[in-house]
């Protein structure tokens, strides 16, 4: 027996293939891919969201430290009459000091807000002419280290130390440098290592400078003759230079004059003492 297979006409069997749907597995696939997709882009734009607020709540809050910093140092400096005080405590400072237009614009942006913004002035330090510290020697004048500390929304923290001071304290008066009162001398054998102390007083401290008189006011510090040169490096709070005679040094009258300045009186011929060393 013969059976016969019917054909479908040309390009209906690629319709079929076309026209089939998707099975349930692949849509479960395509969906879970998506979800996954989700929540990866989600967890990327909640992450992004939140840094963005903490990076705008630590720029925020760095603007209000600025202008409470501000504030302070304006009426403590320039106040009418200046609010400085000596050994002045921060509940002081708060107490006298005029916060309205600060506590104003706070008062703004804390209403925007569901954390509030806080700031405080936290410490004061005093200088005593070498550093600041916590101890304050009673009617000082000198300049104050105040630190101002502020929180904000998103764990916001920050901050910010700053100085004000009495302007109408202008520091210790300047003393002129003076000069030994004789010309001094000296005479030291060849191949002996020498330093020659040279005093100044003065305040602040003098800075000496030295030049070579026998060798047309060249710097000490050129070394002409292979071993004599100026250290202005000092003790007993830099009063004092050196002028070095090294082994090298050979013999020979050698004229030196050093000079001091201190920045006092600025105009003024600065003070000077003559070296004559005498090298054998």
């Amino acid at each position: 027996m013969s059976r016969s297979v019917a054909r479908l006409p040309q390009g209906a069997e690629r319709s079929v293939v076309l026209d089939a749907g998707d099975t349930l597995i692949e849509v479960l696939f395509a969906i879970l891919v998506l979800a996954i997709s989700s929540a990866a882009l989600f967890g990327a734009f909640t992450t992004s969201l939140q840094s963005a607020g903490v990076h705008k709540g630590q720029s925020t809050l760095q603007g209000l430290l600025s202008n409470y910093a501000e504030t302070v140092v304006s009426q403590v400096e320039f106040g009418n009459p200046p609010k400085y005080r000596s050994c002045a405590t921060p509940n002081y400072y708060k107490t006298n000091l005029d916060f309205t237009t600060f506590d104003q614009k706070l008062a703004q942006l804390n209403s925007t807000t569901i954390t509030p913004y806080v700031v405080e002035l936290a410490r004061v330090n005093y200088w005593d002419g070498a550093t600041f510290s916590s101890s304050c020697s009673s009617g000082s004048t000198l300049p104050q280290l105040m630190e101002v500390f502020g929180v904000g929304p998103n764990g916001a923290k920050s901050s910010l130390t700053f100085s004000a001071q009495n302007l109408d304290y202008n520091g210790p008066t300047p003393i002129a440098p003076t000069a030994p009162s004789a010309t001094l001398a000296a005479s030291y054998a060849v191949g002996k290592f020498s330093l020659i102390p040279i005093r100044f007083s003065g305040a602040p401290t003098p800075v000496l400078t030295c030049v070579r008189v026998d060798r047309s006011n060249a710097p000490c510090q050129t070394s002409l003759d292979g071993g004599i040169a100026f250290d202005s490096g000092a003790t007993s709070g830099n009063l004092t230079g050196y002028l070095i005679i090294s082994s090298k040094t050979p013999a020979g009258t050698y004229h030196f004059t050093v000079a001091a300045t201190n920045g006092f009186p600025t105009m003024a011929t600065k003070p000077s003492t003559d070296l004559t060393v005498v090298v054998k």
